[in-house]
């Protein structure tokens, strides 16, 4: 998984967390109002529903209570509730470099060996030769003394 990917994960996951914790705080707010204890779990059995939803949103204000006394290990925590609500998605189907469609397991899992295989090879390829063509192709075009000395002036506004 790169940087980028797992920033947006625990990005989502923070959203996720903090909007669960403000319906929780929104319903505490609205319990308190009433007077009496019995009402209060009235309005919370009206707000959350049945006790497994309940607890379950219970646990993100834990969680997002630890995101913020614990600091550091809050990506660590993130990543435990990534884990928890991840699925395996299958794949069927493959394209490889040859442009040939691969729909076999097998040919799948031997497409990805032969991938990595190339790509933490011991010795990479040369690259000589392709480098000594793209220098030989490209032409950097050169100033002269006119464009240099126009560049050179000062900003200025028309």
């Amino acid at each position: 998984m790169c940087i980028g990917a797992a920033g947006g994960i625990r990005r989502a996951l923070l959203s996720e967390l903090h909007g669960t914790a403000e319906k929780l705080r929104k319903a505490d707010s609205e319990a308190a109002l009433n007077s009496t204890a019995n009402n209060n779990m009235i309005t919370l059995e009206k707000q959350w529903g049945d006790t497994e939803t309940r607890l379950r949103n219970f646990d993100y204000r834990y969680h997002t209570a630890r995101l913020h006394t614990e600091g550091a290990r809050s990506s660590r925590m993130l990543a435990w509730l990534a884990k928890g609500t991840q699925q395996h998605t299958p794949i069927n189907a493959i394209r490889l470099d040859t442009g040939v469609i691969v729909n076999t397991q097998s040919e799948i899992n031997n497409a990805f060996r032969q991938y990595y295989a190339r790509l933490y090879q011991a010795e990479p390829p040369s690259l000589a030769p392709q480098l000594v063509d793209f220098f030989r192709t490209s032409h950097v075009n050169q100033l002269t003394t006119a464009q240099a000395l126009e560049l050179d002036k000062p900003i200025e506004s028309d």
